[in-house]
């Protein structure tokens, strides 16, 4: 219903250009431990962000294009707003690990429910908790917690490093592929528990938003369970912003009914 909302935006920063790259090193030079340490330290940089994106949807339904604003704190709390052509806010959702708040501007309604994986996938598309959303958007290979790890392999593909994920049981959690040079990703792959693909990204232009921090400025979002495409072209990317608690906060306007997700 709300496929748009996919989005993450990303706010302004003094952009850098991506220094010389460092020397080629082959699968068998490099360990997935040691590969997936780079991921945590990097990761770890990541205390809040703002942003401003360009969204494209491609869905059986037709395309359209929209803009967002996103903000993310550590370690879930995070909000959407989609904006009208005048830069005012028409639909604003708020969520964190147990609860989304979503309001209406134009229509005047709110909705609230849970925060699971399922209500996600039915508001937003993406079969995602709201703790894997900013990393996974921002090229954060690691599966999340949840997702125990059982085995971690690495093998060359194509030029690139494979690491691929394995749950308790045996089940293929994810695939990542990493560029050997600046071993910054390239594509992830996140599997349900039936080994189908449920979401594929694909990563590209990277720039350093703070001297240690690159971020990917275009992503394409493969959503097979719903023959969709979300293109997503970052405008502008803060690190780490001084983000009020407050705009974590959504309250419906005077006489507006809370009403439940559907």
């Amino acid at each position: 219903m709300l496929a748009f909302l996919l989005v993450v935006g990303i706010v302004a920063c003094t952009l850098r250009p991506i220094p010389p790259k460092p020397t080629i090193r082959s699968a068998a030079e490099m360990t997935p431990e040691g590969i997936l340490a780079l991921f945590d330290q990097r990761w770890r940089l990541a205390e809040s962000l703002r942003a401003l994106a360009r969204v494209t949807v491609t869905s059986p339904q037709g395309r359209y294009s929209t803009r967002q604003t996103f903000l993310w704190r550590r370690p879930a709390p995070l909000r959407l707003d989609t904006l009208s052509l005048f830069g005012q806010p028409v639909m604003s959702l708020v969520a964190d690990a147990t609860q989304i708040s979503i309001y209406y501007a134009g229509e005047g309604t709110f909705f609230q429910g849970p925060a699971h994986a399922a209500t996600l996938a039915r508001v937003i598309g993406l079969p995602l908790d709201v703790e894997e959303v900013a990393p996974l958007l921002m090229g954060d290979i690691r599966p999340p917690p949840a997702q125990h790890i059982s085995a971690l392999y690495l093998q060359g593909d194509d030029g690139m490093h494979l690491l691929r994920f394995l749950g308790v049981g045996g089940w293929l959690i994810r695939d990542a592929w990493v560029a050997p040079d600046e071993l910054l990703p390239r594509r992830v792959l996140r599997y349900s528990q039936q080994g189908l693909a449920t979401v594929d990204i694909a990563y590209s232009d990277f720039r350093f938003v703070t001297e240690t921090f690159a971020a990917p400025h275009a992503l394409a979002i493969w959503l097979p369970h719903v023959d969709t495409e979300v293109r997503i072209q970052f405008l502008t990317i803060e690190l780490n912003p001084d983000l009020s608690p407050a705009v974590f906060h959504l309250t419906p306007p005077a006489g507006v009914r809370i009403s439940p997700l559907p």
